[in-house]
């Protein structure tokens, strides 16, 4: 009785759609990419076939949903929309062309699918919606198979990564033009486009060199503070390194110092600026003890800059001296 009552309802459904005309997309086209477009274009061929009652049918081809992307990893996010538009009247038995937009300026590698709703309307007011999905697909070797036109231009660089520009020497795309917004930061270590955490909580920033939040009241964290407790670091608080690696910048200056002057005594004197710069003159790179060590020099007193008034007068009063001794020997 129920798979009966089902049947008459199909049945009924088919002849409804049979006496009321809907439109249908019945070819889709999408135009190769041009480096000055400004989104991928699709053109759709919508026919209006004739039924036992044929009439002018108005239709509208809009977006049903977010597009789908793949990634050069084998990823999928959803990301942008499809644009369409309300193109009229459409004759009974006739087809129109029309052409719906992706919008991007990035139109190499992209590869994936938008879903569309084609609507079509009576003179009773009467709609009748179609769903159809748009696939696309713009990587080199699918628009030049045969290496003939753009894999053959002199700009040209495989760079195997979706996120790089293939014609200006594999350097980064606009990752938030790329990807609708959802990945707007480019790693350089990994060469990918990731996505933005959002920092919306109080006393958090975003870190817009490591792509991560931080929190300002909170820097350092637990682990850091155990490992400065136990000594494991230096003072260099701008970076911080392993003590051993400040050890060892101190050993190999002892032992440069040592074989530069192997017989001064430890009663120091003063060394001038530019010995000490070739004793500090390391390869490694300098923690921040050394490099008080180094230029420690800096806050001793200036007498070393500005010998003596006193000297320098008394060395002047001798010279004159003696150069008037030598002029009364001359006379006489």
């Amino acid at each position: 009785m129920i798979r009966q009552l089902l049947l008459q309802l199909l049945t009924l459904a088919m002849e409804i759609a049979s006496i009321y005309g809907s439109c249908s997309v019945t070819r889709i086209i999408m135009r190769v990419p041009r480096d000055r477009d400004v989104g991928l274009i699709f053109d759709l061929t919508v026919s209006n076939p004739k039924a036992q009652k044929s009439e002018m049918l108005g239709f509208t081809v809009t977006s049903d949903d977010i597009c789908t992307l793949n990634t050069s990893r084998g990823e999928q996010l959803l990301a942008g929309s499809i644009f369409g538009g309300d193109f009229g009247y459409i004759e009974p038995g006739s087809s129109i062309t029309v052409s719906l937009m992706w919008p991007t300026v990035s139109l190499y590698n992209r590869v994936g699918s938008c879903p569309i709703l084609v609507s079509s309307v009576n003179h009773k007011k009467e709609v009748n919606r179609t769903n159809q999905i748009l696939h696309f697909d713009t990587r080199f070797e699918t628009l030049d198979p045969g290496n003939h036109s753009l894999r053959r231009r002199k700009d040209f660089t495989d760079c195997k990564n979706w996120d790089q520009n293939y014609f200006r020497n594999c350097t980064p795309l606009n990752c938030e033009e790329l990807y609708f917004g959802k990945r707007s930061f480019y790693n350089r270590t990994s060469e990918q486009c990731e996505a933005v955490p959002a920092c919306i909580r109080d006393g958090i920033q975003y870190d817009f060199y490591a792509n991560e939040c931080v929190d300002v009241n909170n820097f350092i964290t637990e682990d850091e503070i155990d490992q400065l407790k136990q000594g494991k670091f230096d003072n260099n608080y701008m970076e911080l390194q392993e003590y051993e690696a400040s050890r060892a910048n101190k050993q190999m200056q002892e032992q440069k110092n040592t074989n530069t002057a192997p017989n001064r005594r430890k009663e120091n004197i003063k060394q001038q600026p530019h010995e000490i710069a070739k004793e500090c003159n390391f390869e490694t790179k300098l923690s921040l003890i050394d490099f008080n060590n180094c230029f420690q020099h800096l806050n001793s007193p200036k007498t070393s800059e500005y010998i003596k008034v006193d000297d320098y007068r008394t060395t002047g009063k001798k010279n004159m001296m003696t150069t008037m001794r030598m002029k009364t020997i001359l006379k006489i």
